[in-house]
């Protein structure tokens, strides 16, 4: 079990819904591994919502010496934390793996 983290992916998906992502970049295991080009064709990966979080703070500062001028600006990201469900590979990169 995998968790990846996210941008928002907006109101679409609530807690614990099932997300299913078909452009898969690389399929591997221990005994091989396929590269897609540029995706692994007919692979999906399952994908389960578990939290919409926010990034830690970032803080932008914009400071010019001897002129008592200072700006501070600063935003937090939204996040979607994703956890691995199950890769289905396709038949023919089955038999490889």
């Amino acid at each position: 079990d995998d968790v990846v983290v996210a941008d928002f992916m907006g109101d679409q998906y609530d807690l614990d819904s099932k997300v299913n992502v078909s452009d898969v970049l690389l399929v591997g295991s221990k005994f091989a591994t396929i590269v897609g080009h540029p995706t692994v064709p007919n692979t999906n990966v399952v994908l389960s919502v578990e939290e919409v979080t926010r990034d830690k703070k970032v803080l932008a500062l914009k400071f010019r010496r001897r002129k008592n001028s200072r700006r501070r600006k600063g935003h937090r990201r939204d996040l979607t934390v994703l956890r691995v469900v199950d890769i289905v590979p396709s038949t023919e990169d089955l038999a490889a793996l």
